[in-house]
């Protein structure tokens, strides 16, 4: 309940070995009760698999999932990785790039007048002493 409400609410990829070997993705058909409710929740969260291919001995262990469409693109099964028996995954997420309408000014200090700093600086008076430094 608790993930479905976070889920709910935010864009969400999640990929890792799910070990349900009895999952047709295609069709979300389970043979036998195993990982039943798994794929009850998956269509409950919206989520679509994106792995199409055995990532390990001729099963869909290893899935990737996303509850956005589009949100996950170029998804390739590779060779196996060191000495695990899982192929490795990779893919890309598309995020959009949302601006904020807030800008940072950034001074380019090799373009800066120091001379003029320095005598504008001399012309401070920096003796605080005996003075409330939260006074305006």
């Amino acid at each position: 309940k608790e993930i479905a409400d976070i889920i709910s609410k935010h864009k969400v990829v999640i990929v890792g070995d799910f070990n349900f070997p009895h999952i047709d993705w295609e069709t979300h058909s389970v043979k036998g009760l195993d990982g039943l409710e798994f794929v009850k929740c998956v269509q409950d969260s919206f989520f679509q698999q994106y792995i199409e291919v055995p990532t390990r001995e001729g099963a869909e262990l290893d899935l990737l999932f996303g509850n956005e469409t589009g949100q996950v693109a170029e998804v390739w099964v590779g060779e196996h990785f060191g000495s695990s028996d899982h192929n490795t995954i990779s893919f890309n997420i598309i995020m959009e790039n949302v601006r904020t309408g807030s800008r940072v000014e950034i001074f380019d200090l090799r373009k800066a007048n120091f001379e003029e700093m320095r005598k504008d600086l001399k012309g401070v008076n920096w003796d605080i002493s005996g003075k409330d430094i939260t006074e305006k």
